[in-house]
Formats: structure tokens, C-alpha cells, sequence
């Protein structure tokens, strides 16, 4: 058994403590969930709704973005499910299912088909009282997100999108709506789905087209517009409707586990951690710490935009104001786990752009995907559930507990895990 585990450490040459089964760490722990575990699942507005311009909708960027063919296969969320027009067919299956929860999002160009208050699309409120109500009816909670990803085109074309400081107060207007419209009913929010996808990923083309003509730049300063968004609407929410809704709202981050590509190497474990900072630790941060980035990530922004040959580091700063602003402005930080990758350090001089579409520039790291590990039906989705644990432990370490255990605002970790990657 010793002389198995001791091969398994030298996996095609790389070195690595955890093979793709490891009974010892892997094994299902046999047990009861505790009472009020949420059984759900998930779905958001673009993915399953269809309808793209019907009942008075206004056009998204994922609309004009899809249908100009930019999907791997060509296909657009034009009609998808349908669940614009069969969700009591949907709401049904959700109750054979047996689930007691559903996220969902709203579309924001459904409800303000401009982007803005004075554009308020009545249908579009219709149809999503009706599907909460249908929710409640057959018992099931309705869990919001306000927005994944499908900004309304009007936005980006007057503002760049999240590139515009105007879109803070506009998304702010949006939630308000949102909160006073659905709020008697709906106590769970998200404000934004994976935002580090729709801008990191999204600005190599995939979505966020205009912030990545920006560069570097253009990357950090939408994510600020993000945040800052994120934390109006949440003290909008604390300040106007809490006290008579005694709701929560939060929001969900995408999160990739950075396992260390050698484990006995100080500088991997250390470049690991630097990588868990760049992609989790950029977003919950400034929310559950100090109103602010990580150090090191300003550190090491900083770092690389002298050596671009920049003035000032590529990385906007948060003043005391918005630092206050941000500070203890979520109730719950949900986790979209979906896969690991190795990560080392990168070698002195190499200044090489990082091959993996989960790199990371400018924290410095080599990042690559384990050619032992089960792949998924999408080519960069490594089947690693043991990561959703350890990113358990430090979200929960580092995060959750450091500005919430004694405050009166109660905290809560909520997993949402991909189906389609769960490996049985």
C-alpha cells in the first residue's frame, strides 16, 4: 500500500500528492445532512428563458453576442427551454424532482428593457411574479440572482458597460425595483453570478468585448464597477427594505481550486495561494475582510505594471470611502465550484502569457490542468472533487469567519455545484 501511494506521487512526470482517487481522502463520509439543508438547483435567465424579444424585452449583450454566432456550436439562446412560456411545465418537473429551492435570475433588459427605471416593462414584471408565485405555490423557495451576465445592450453601448461608473447607480435603481417588487416573497438575492467569468474570461472575447479592448486595465476597472455595484444595492437593501423583508443578499463567485503543483516545494504552495487570492480572494476581500484587494494582489499588479513600463500600477485604487462601502457588504458568499488546476511558480524570466484559459498574469503563477485527472464534456473542466473541500476550508477560514463571527448579520456558505461535473 505504502510502495502504491509513494508511485502515485510522480503522475507523467509531474509531482503530485493526489492521485485522481485517493480512498484515504476521497472515500464518502457516511452521515445525515443537518435540518434546513437546501436541496436545489440552478439555472439563469439567458440559458433557459428564451423569448429574447418577446413581451416587450429589450436586447442583452448575450443576445447580440450569441447570434452572431460565437458559440461553439452556433447556437443562441433565442428560444432555448422556453421556459419564458412553459415555466408552470418547468415549476412542475422542479416538484417530481423533490427540490426545496430554485435559483434563478432576472433578466435586467426583461424588467427595464433600456437599462434604466424610466423603461419599466410591465410584462416583463408579470411573468416573473407569476413564476415566484408558482414557486411558493408548490412549495419551493425562490433563490434571485439579479444579474448573470446579460447586461442590457443599451448599457454597453452608452456606457462601455461595466466599464461605466454611471452603471453603478443604474444597477442600483434595478435592484431597488427588484427588492420592492419581489422581496415580500423572495428572502434569498444574489446580486451577481461569477462576475470574475463574465470579466476575466469574458474580456478574451467571449463577453465583455469592450472591457478587454481596454487591456489590463479595462479588466480591473470593470471588476471595481462590480463591487461597488454589488455593495450599493446591498446597502440599499439593508437600509430600505431589511428590516420589514428580513431577507439576504449576497453573491456567488466562480472558483477554480489552485492545488500546488509540488506540495514540498515552498514557492508552488506559496504561488497556489497567490493564484486562490487573484481568482476568489480579488472579489470576497474587499466584501468579508477590509473593504480592499488582498495584498498581495496589489502587490504583485503593482509589481508587473512597473515592469510593463506603466507610471501606475494597472490595479484602481479603492478610496476610504468606498473601502467603507464595501466592508461587511454581503450576508452569504456563494461558491460555483466546478474544477482544480497545478499550480507553480513561475520560473525567473519567463514573461510567456499563460497557456491555460484559468491563467493568471500578473500573480506570477504557472497554471496547467493534470493529465491524470478526468476530463468533463468541456475540454477545461478537470473533474476534481476533492477541491471543492479544501475550497470549503479556506473560504470558510478566511473569509466567512474573519469579519462575520461576531456580528450581528449571521453569515452563510452556500455551495452551488455544477451537476454536469459531479464524477460518480
Amino acid at each position: 500500500m505504502e510502495a502504491a501511494k509513494e508511485q502515485d506521487e510522480i503522475q507523467n512526470g509531474v509531482p503530485c500528492a493526489f492521485p485522481p482517487f485517493d480512498p484515504d481522502r476521497d472515500g464518502f463520509e457516511p452521515g445525515t445532512f443537518p435540518p434546513g439543508f437546501m436541496w436545489g438547483v440552478a439555472s439563469s435567465a439567458y440559458q433557459i428563458e428564451g423569448g429574447w424579444n418577446a413581451g416587450g424585452k429589450g436586447p442583452s449583450i448575450m443576445d447580440v453576442h450569441f447570434q452572431k454566432g460565437s458559440a461553439w456550436s452556433g447556437q443562441t439562446g433565442d428560444v432555448t427551454c422556453d421556459s419564458y412560456n412553459r415555466y408552470r411545465d418547468d415549476v412542475r418537473i422542479l416538484s417530481e424532482l423533490g427540490v426545496s429551492h430554485y435559483r434563478f435570475s432576472l433578466s435586467w433588459p426583461r424588467l427595464f428593457p433600456d437599462g434604466t427605471r424610466d423603461s419599466l416593462n410591465p410584462e416583463g414584471v408579470r411573468y416573473y411574479n407569476s413564476l415566484i408565485d408558482e414557486l411558493l405555490a408548490h412549495g419551493i423557495v425562490p433563490f434571485v440572482t439579479l444579474y448573470h451576465w446579460d447586461l442590457p445592450l443599451a448599457l454597453e453601448e452608452k456606457y462601455k458597460g461595466w466599464l461605466g461608473e454611471e452603471v453603478v447607480e443604474l444597477f442600483n435603481d434595478y435592484a431597488r425595483f427588484c427588492f420592492s417588487e419581489f422581496g415580500d416573497r423572495v428572502k434569498h438575492w444574489a446580486t451577481f453570478n461569477e462576475p470574475w467569468s463574465e470579466i476575466v474570461m469574458g474580456s478574451k472575447g467571449i463577453l465583455a468585448e469592450t472591457v478587454g479592448k481596454e487591456g489590463k486595465r479595462g479588466v480591473y476597472a470593470a471588476v471595481r464597477t462590480v463591487l461597488k455595484a454589488h455593495a450599493t444595492a446591498w446597502h440599499t437593501y439593508d437600509k430600505e427594505f431589511r428590516e420589514k423583508q428580513r431577507g439576504k443578499v449576497g453573491l456567488a463567485l466562480s472558483c477554480t481550486w489552485g492545488e500546488p503543483k509540488d506540495p514540498r516545494n515552498a514557492d508552488d504552495v506559496t504561488a497556489a495561494e497567490r493564484f486562490f487570492d487573484f481568482n476568489v480572494g480579488w472579489f470576497a476581500h474587499p466584501l468579508f475582510v477590509n473593504g480592499d484587494y488582498p495584498d498581495v494582489m496589489k502587490e504583485y499588479v503593482m509589481k508587473r505594471s512597473m515592469a510593463d513600463g506603466l507610471a501606475t500600477s494597472c490595479l484602481p485604487e479603492f478610496s476610504s470611502e468606498e473601502k467603507a462601502l464595501l466592508k461587511g457588504s454581503a450576508d452569504f458568499l456563494g461558491v460555483n465550484y466546478y474544477t482544480a488546476r497545478l499550480v507553480s511558480a513561475r520560473a525567473e524570466g519567463d514573461d510567456s502569457k499563460p497557456a491555460d484559459m484559468l491563467g493568471e498574469d500578473d500573480a506570477d503563477v504557472h497554471v496547467e490542468m493534470n493529465p491524470d485527472w478526468p476530463v468533463a464534456g468541456l475540454p477545461f473542466i478537470s473533474i476534481v472533487p476533492w477541491g471543492l473541500r479544501k475550497v470549503h476550508a479556506v473560504k470558510k477560514t478566511f473569509y466567512l469567519f474573519s469579519l462575520y463571527q461576531p456580528s450581528p448579520c449571521s453569515s452563510r456558505l452556500f455551495f452551488f455545484v455544477n451537476t454536469i461535473f459531479i464524477h460518480f
